[in-house]
C-alpha cells in the first residue's frame, strides 16, 4: 500500500496535481470497494 503511494508521489510533478489526486481518489474508491466485500 505504501509503495503505491510513493509511486504516485515520484510520478506526480507540481504541474500534475490533478493526476495525483485523481490517482489518490481512485486508490480510495478501490480500498472502499475492497472493504465492502
Amino acid at each position: 500500500m505504501l509503495g503505491g503511494e510513493i509511486m504516485i508521489g515520484q510520478h506526480a510533478s507540481i504541474g500534475d496535481k490533478n493526476s495525483f489526486f485523481i490517482r489518490a481518489y481512485i486508490m480510495s474508491e478501490e480500498i472502499t470497494l475492497a472493504s465492502e466485500d
